[in-house]
């Protein structure tokens, strides 16, 4: 059982397809289905679903590398270690928060990080010439990837291909609509899906400069039945870095639970790999 202050009390069940976790928190039931990566926060007649789906290494045309150590389609492969839960400010600002990290070293021999911040009280943050408000129980999760080589037009990889571009991509989906993404000038984008709101920013940082993500990005698209964010982050020699916000709607520590869920169901599929 994890403890996260007093929010939260998150419960890891063994079932015969595996590790699953539910959570119920002030009205809200979360359910993580074992190795699928998949969570689902219930309440009254409203859900909402997010997962970490795939990151790929892209052509200039926006067409996958062949390679398939430049691509991952399932982060439930992956073997995460965890940091403990921390009490910081966060980066370049005084608003206080809890932060937990989970890192995994990609089979290219990249690392994918990801450092989640549950704020404690409400701010501002801007990074370049855009400004984003935080609210107490939101959280960012900040998605950072280290040390990926790209394919360079050698026949190191399939093909003598060359990337150009990283993608990244979530899903994300309510119960009885698509979202909606909506633009605001100096602001990051917002994703209205069922009860929650996904800040989308367009600046990255790339080897340690702002930068502003590719034109048309992030992308809000349909799959079948999946509704998906895609981040493009431009190639890099060093290290990229993102750090999307999620706000649920009603009690803030209700996405406190969200963030706690995700780190959860990673910590599960690691204990069954």
């Amino acid at each position: 059982m994890w403890t996260y202050t007093a929010l939260l009390v998150v419960t890891m069940v063994m079932t015969g397809s595996g590790e699953d976790v539910e959570v119920s928190q002030s009205g809200v039931t979360t359910k993580v289905l074992g190795r699928s990566g998949k969570i689902t926060l219930s309440k009254d007649d409203s859900s909402v679903t997010v997962e970490f789906d795939n990151l790929k290494e892209k052509l200039a045309d926006g067409s996958d590398i062949k390679d398939n150590s430049h691509k991952f389609n399932n982060f439930a492969s992956q073997d995460f270690t965890f940091s403990a839960v921390t009490d910081v400010d966060y980066p370049d600002t005084e608003i206080g928060t809890k932060k937990i990290t989970f890192t995994a070293t990609l089979s290219n021999s990249a690392t994918f990080q990801i450092e989640m911040y549950f704020f404690n009280e409400d701010g501002n943050i801007t990074v370049g010439d855009e400004t984003s408000s935080v609210k107490e129980g939101d959280v960012k999760f900040n998605t950072k990837v280290n040390g990926w080589t790209f394919c360079d037009g050698t026949n190191a990889c399939q093909q003598s291909e060359t990337g150009a571009f990283l993608d990244f991509d979530i899903v994300i989906k309510g119960k009885n609509d698509k979202g909606e993404k909506t633009s605001e000038s100096g602001k990051p984008d917002k994703l209205s899906v069922g009860n929650a709101d996904v800040y989308l920013s367009n600046k990255i940082t790339k080897d340690n400069q702002i930068v502003d993500m590719a034109d048309d990005f992030p992308q809000v698209f349909t799959q079948g039945s999946k509704q998906i964010i895609r981040f493009r982050f431009p190639k890099f020699t060093g290290s990229i870095f993102y750090d999307p916000q999620i706000h649920m709607g009603g009690a803030g520590s209700l996405v406190a639970s969200m963030a706690l869920i995700i780190v959860a169901t990673v910590a599960a599929v690691c204990k069954i790999i």
